[in-house]
């Protein structure tokens, strides 16, 4: 890229004054913020992105890509990764064995990799669909291989074992060209080039000798934050446990509930009328059939009288039941619609 500008929709850049060289297989990292431009760096290289100024020249190379969300599709584990490309018997084993997933296919059974998967992977994890993902990338033979934080969805140990497996000067991918967009910069100290973004601009970028970072700024006596990622790796890990917090709603809240605008204090007398009345033609009924059945064994007089009251009850308990249901969704309704209304303001 040569002074390159790219939009989205518009002449408004998203990316601007981009100037980047990549050498042929090498390891290249991107870092930066969140939002910075990251992954629409990776959609300006494959072309999804309009150019507004300068130039781009990509050597016809052939690339493959893995992007931040998992794509999963119905059917069995090997045709989400083989995507309807020939399978290659070897190939195919040191991609499963590069992302992790043969201790997976152990523990799916005598299935294995021809287990289906339902719908957007509902019966997976999140780091196996990521994996399976990264490993329909890296099965797909490319002159460049970018990847769009494929290593946030794994943990730790996981990402570690990928990284040398299928990023490192070891790794499946030693001999392409690669492009990894992460925050875990402890990975990128083996990395030929770093390229540093900001608001959608390279803000440094450099190269890797000996551990050495030679960059692109002349003033020496300016800290580099590029320096500080290398020297620093981030030790933190990008997925944290979830917490979940116990108690009680209060009174005063189901209150503020059931009183809200327009029915106010006459929605929620009515609703309670409607509940009592419910409550009490359901016990009337009950109490109606024990009646008929003490009187039929005193004598065969015809108690259609009884039948006829006791279905009247039972048809009465059904309406109250249904009046009292819908009543009660549409107080909640309004309740929740005031309650969301007030957080808004």
């Amino acid at each position: 890229m040569s002074n390159a500008f790219f939009s989205w929709y518009d002449d408004q850049p998203c990316l601007s004054s981009l100037n980047i060289f990549i050498k042929p297989k090498t390891f290249v990292g991107i870092v930066g913020s969140v939002g910075c431009g990251k992954s629409s760096l990776l959609a300006a290289i494959l072309g999804e992105m309009n150019l507004i100024n300068g130039e781009v020249n990509t050597n016809s190379n052939s690339f493959s890509y893995a992007a931040q969300a998992s794509w999963i599709f119905t059917g069995t584990i090997r045709t989400n990764i083989l995507l309807n490309r020939p399978f290659d018997e070897q190939r195919y084993r040191n991609v499963i064995y590069a992302c992790c997933l043969d201790l997976d296919f152990i523990q799916f059974g005598v299935s294995g990799d021809l287990t289906m998967i339902g719908e957007r992977g509902v019966n997976l994890s999140g780091g196996q669909k990521a994996r399976i993902s990264l490993a329909r990338a890296i099965y797909n033979e490319a002159d460049v291989y970018l990847f769009d934080d494929p290593l946030a969805a794994v943990d730790g140990t996981v990402a570690k074992q990928i990284y040398e497996r299928c990023f490192s000067s070891v790794g499946l991918l030693k001999n392409k060209t690669r492009l990894l967009v992460t925050h875990q910069t402890q990975f990128l100290i083996d990395a030929d080039q770093i390229i540093f973004l900001s608001n959608g601009h390279i803000d440094e970028q450099g190269y890797l000798e000996k551990y050495t970072l030679t960059k692109d700024i002349t003033d020496e006596k300016q800290t580099s934050v590029l320096d500080n990622l290398i020297n620093e790796p981030d030790t933190q890990p990008i997925i944290t446990e979830e917490t979940t917090i116990s108690g009680k709603v209060k009174w005063n809240l189901w209150f503020y509930l059931l009183t809200a605008p327009p029915l106010g204090l006459c929605g929620l007398f009515l609703l309670i009328i409607l509940l009592i009345l419910g409550e009490l033609f359901y016990d009337g009924t009950n109490y109606w059939l024990s009646i008929w059945l003490k009187q039929s064994h005193k004598n065969h007089q015809d108690f259609s009288a009884f039948a006829y009251i006791y279905f009247g009850l039972i048809i009465g308990t059904i309406v109250i039941d249904a009046l009292r249901t819908i009543f009660f969704f549409i107080v909640i309704l309004y309740g929740t619609n005031h309650l969301h209304d007030n957080m808004l303001k």
